[in-house]
């Protein structure tokens, strides 16, 4: 959107970034919750970003919820919705932890569904009013007329 709007986008390999993890699942929870909310704030104010990729925690949170209440209330087999999430991303984890230490490699599906979930229920809880207040701060200020100058 930056290019698109005639801006230029730098990078410099001398940039350094330092990272701070969140220091709780509750607190990695959070934060991804809110940047769902704003994603989809994002996705109202530029419906050309959205794409399948955008749309996964969305779904995917759609997706084992559907197949727990399946599971509770019609049959067993409804569980495998969920089932088969958290086989995915164990799945996924396995590359991404390949040198950690073994106390972070058995965390890393933990903190994916945390982020996932979150993310998806974030972006499916978004108020509209979250959208609104971002639209109406890219508005024009309107300038009030002044009185003229007695003199």
């Amino acid at each position: 959107r930056i290019r698109e709007a005639g801006g230029l986008v730098w990078f410099s390999p001398d940039l350094r970034v330092s990272y701070r993890p969140r220091p709780s699942v509750r607190a990695l929870a959070k934060q991804y919750k809110n940047y769902g909310r704003w994603r989809h704030v994002v996705a109202r104010y530029h419906s050309g970003s959205i794409n399948l990729r955008y749309l996964a925690p969305p779904t995917a949170v759609c997706f084992v919820a559907a197949g727990a209440v399946v599971g509770i209330v019609l049959t067993p087999w409804g569980f495998l919705a969920p089932a088969a999430y958290l086989a995915a991303i164990t799945a996924g984890s396995l590359p991404a932890g390949k040198g950690l230490p073994a106390g972070a490699r058995v965390r890393i599906p933990l903190a994916l569904a945390t982020m996932h979930m979150s993310w998806g229920w974030g972006f499916l809880t978004s108020p509209r009013k979250l959208a609104r207040k971002v639209i109406a701060s890219r508005r024009e200020p309107v300038l009030t007329p002044t009185a003229p100058a007695e003199g």
